[in-house]
């Protein structure tokens, strides 16, 4: 006799059998890339099962209920979305009802460096990887070139000598563009150029994380080249705060690898206008502050709007714990003057000779040392000036206890918005401690190396 079940009962038994083949995965994500800790906010999927988990704030993640068979496990997070990185899957298989550990792991930096650069990376070696868009609608741009450049240091049994280096990507059919072997702790200026378009600089430091992600944006309809090339379309306006939230009256505001500079008015606001469109870089400067260096992305025929504010100058006190005898701090002394002063590729001026000179004006020192002319404007005002890349004379980036003051003219008028005079009378002769000159652009320190922004050396002042 054939026995029938109802229907329900028949589900009930499916059910059950279904229920009995569950079982957990479970486990800990690491993160091999950036922090080698766990990695918190993780999202762990399941692909075949479209089921998804976050690891909890001790980077353990956790999957109840799970049928048996064989999945594939994935980790997602911004950390990897940043370098365009999708990593493959983990395959695991559960058999009946257990609980199964699986520890999952991000790549290691050398393993994303090999990834990005099909080669082992060098000690002292990072990688930049970013996307180009078109700044209007947001498309990426194919078949662009990525370009930057910067100063290394050859040392031998013949002496040191400089040299400089660039290096230059194109982007893939989604934009992405991938920067190799690029050096640690130098800032690099990135630009970008498609056909007879481009946009740029933008500031970039690759620090000891090796990787670095730096997005560009240019325009196909307007410019953002050098001087000479037809004024832009782009507008950009903004405020400054001071450090303390208020507004920064008379501070400069400069593009660089421009001419365009402009001075906040008395409520801080200011106004650039026939800029070319896309990356763009301003930098900010006001006395008694540390400057600021902000990445803008400008649309042609659209006024773009920003605020900046700015943090207090000033140089970081260490604890000393004094024994014996021991020599005074100073950041010119961490900066590595000394090393630097013996190397011998620039002029200096040390404390020792300042003190067998009465000086009356930091001018006169300035005229003192190799390499370096004084000429005065109509007015009487001086300003120092050095040998260009390209011959003839050129104004050097003057730089004030590692902070970077741009000059532009010997005094203020309508043309001159960054004068010596500003710098002269913040830094008198009794405040000075040492002073470098690079007056040759292919033997100045890299932190101190703004060539690419006008072909001219630098002048490193220390105060005490």
């Amino acid at each position: 006799m054939t026995r029938r079940l109802p229907l329900a009962a028949v589900c009930l038994v499916l059910l059950a059998g279904h229920a009995g083949a569950q079982g957990r995965i479970e486990g800990l994500v690491f993160d091999s890339l950036r922090t080698g800790a766990a990695l918190a906010g993780a999202t762990v999927g399941i692909a075949e099962l479209n089921r998804y988990a976050v690891a909890d704030n001790r980077g353990r993640y956790r999957f109840d209920s799970v049928p048996e068979g064989t999945w594939s496990l994935q980790v997602l997070h911004p950390s990897l979305d940043s370098l365009d990185l999708q990593l493959p899957p983990r395959v695991v298989e559960l058999r009946g009802r257990r609980r199964l550990e699986v520890p999952l792991f991000t790549p290691s930096t050398e393993a994303v460096y090999r990834a990005l650069c099909r080669s082992a990376r060098d000690a002292d070696a990072g990688v930049i990887i970013g996307r180009v868009r078109e700044v209007t609608t947001g498309t990426s741009l194919p078949d662009a070139v990525v370009h930057t450049e910067w100063t290394e240091y050859v040392v031998s049994v013949d002496g040191t000598r400089s040299r400089r280096t660039a290096d230059s990507a194109r982007t893939n059919g989604d934009g992405v563009y991938v920067l190799c072997d690029v050096p640690l702790q130098t800032t690099l200026d990135l630009r970008v150029v498609q056909g007879a378009q481009r946009a740029g600089p933008v500031r970039v430091l690759v620090d000891d994380g090796v990787i670095r992600r730096a997005d560009l944006a240019m325009s196909v309809r307007d410019d953002a080249g050098p001087d000479g090339m037809p004024r832009g379309r782009a507008r950009l306006t903004g405020r400054v705060l001071g450090p303390d939230g208020t507004p920064q009256a008379f501070a400069v505001v400069t593009v660089v690898g421009g001419r365009d500079t402009v001075r906040t008015n008395e409520d801080g606001r200011f106004a650039l206008t026939g800029l070319g469109a896309g990356s763009r870089t301003i930098e900010i400067g006001a006395i008694g502050a540390e400057p600021r260096v902000v990445a803008v992305a400008l649309r042609p025929d659209t006024t773009s709007d920003t605020t900046v504010t700015l943090t207090r100058a000033g140089q970081p006190l260490q604890k000393y714990v004094v024994r014996a005898k021991a020599s005074s701090w100073s950041l010119m002394n961490q900066s590595g003057f000394e090393k630097r002063r013996l190397v011998g590729l620039g002029a200096f001026v040390t404390a020792e000779q300042l003190e067998r000179v009465s000086y009356p004006t930091l001018v006169s020192i300035l005229q003192s040392m190799r390499g370096v002319s004084v000429e005065y404007d109509g007015r009487g005002f001086p300003l120092p000036y050095l040998r260009g890349m390209a011959g003839g004379r050129c104004i050097p980036r003057f730089y004030v206890d590692n902070t970077p003051m741009a000059v532009d003219g010997a005094s203020p008028s309508a043309q001159v918005l960054k004068p010596y005079s500003d710098i002269e009378a913040f830094v008198p002769p009794r405040s000075i401690k040492g002073i470098e000159v690079y007056a040759s652009p292919g033997g100045i320190p890299p932190q101190f190396d703004q060539t690419a922004l006008g072909g001219c050396g630098s002048i490193v002042i220390w105060t005490r």
